[in-house]
């Protein structure tokens, strides 16, 4: 009898902590997320245009039914969540920016997620903005572009223009690392061969690990082309112009693994001269430069 009891305790147990077992039948055209609680709860989104959508309707499908303070991150896409910090930044995201979104409920009762029309309104005036401020930029030089961008404020040595060449490769990769309200520096594409990649972020600069080191998430592309993240480091060299990033080896399944990589990008910016370091054309110099003035 006790036997018994045991093996029902357990099955309770594997029912109520695991995702739930339809999320792994979803047939999605787009993205999805799961969210689940302790005591069996859980949130399901799919079909979403963005990882972004799909992780603040599966919040809000957890919400619906559920205390909050209990729904947790499992999944995104197939992808097992299981960095704490991960679980915890998303969660963040969607108690501090929900109010931006509008949830649909489905008879079903599948989440619609889309962003509220006023956000788009905000972008227009702030694009119209920028366009006048531009007109003011035209004469600027590169150099008091990127002062601007900064500001007046002492620059970290992690930040700044970063840069390497591929073997194989015709055009430079180049990146700016700038601070981050989420993280404690973000690492943006400016130039990549992969246009999908072009203005979004790279790597997630997420902790200290000593005076030279952080621990990084890097965006990669798995075999069929999917996004996810891998846990990295990057160390600032003693010279302070190279950075050397480091990925051990990953799996995203069984049969889809990455395997150990290093590389280094060199400082472009502030300390070295911008386009003869680089090897930049006048052509992809001045689209650099309307990038940042966009």
């Amino acid at each position: 009898m006790k036997k018994v009891i045991l093996i029902l305790v357990l099955v309770f147990i594997l029912n109520s902590c695991g995702t739930p077992g339809n999320y792994y039948s979803i047939n999605s055209y787009g993205h999805k997320a799961s969210v689940i609680t302790g005591d069996g709860g859980y949130g399901l989104s799919k079909n979403q245009l963005s990882i972004e959508l799909a992780v603040m309707g599966a919040f809000r499908s957890c919400e619906a039914t559920n205390n909050l303070e209990w729904c947790e991150l499992d999944y995104i896409d197939d992808r097992h969540i299981f960095d704490k910090f991960e679980k915890k930044e998303w969660k963040h995201a969607y108690i501090r920016d929900k109010h931006k979104y509008v949830f649909t409920f489905d008879t079903n009762r599948w989440v619609k997620v889309k962003k509220k029309k006023e956000e788009k309104i905000i972008a227009i005036k702030k694009k119209t903005k920028k366009k006048e401020i531009k007109k003011t930029k035209k004469n600027q030089s590169f150099e008091e572009l990127l002062n601007d961008i900064y500001g007046d404020r002492v620059i970290d040595d992690v930040e700044g223009l970063w840069g390497y060449k591929k073997e194989g490769e015709k055009e430079p990769r180049i990146y700016i690392i700038v601070k981050s309200k989420d993280y404690l520096y973000k690492e943006i594409v400016v130039f990549h061969p992969v246009e999908r990649f072009v203005d979004k972020i790279s790597t997630r600069i997420v902790n200290k690990i000593n005076k030279n080191s952080y621990k990084v998430k890097g965006t990669w592309l798995n075999k069929n082309k999917k996004e996810w993240e891998r846990d990295g480091r990057i160390t600032l060299l003693s010279d302070k112009s190279r950075l050397k990033f480091e990925y051990k080896e990953t799996c995203y399944t069984d049969d889809d693994c990455f395997e150990n990589n290093t590389y280094y990008k060199k400082k472009i910016w502030p300390q070295l001269t911008y386009t003869e370091e680089i090897g930049l054309n006048e052509e992809q110099t001045e689209k650099l430069k309307k990038l940042f003035e966009e």
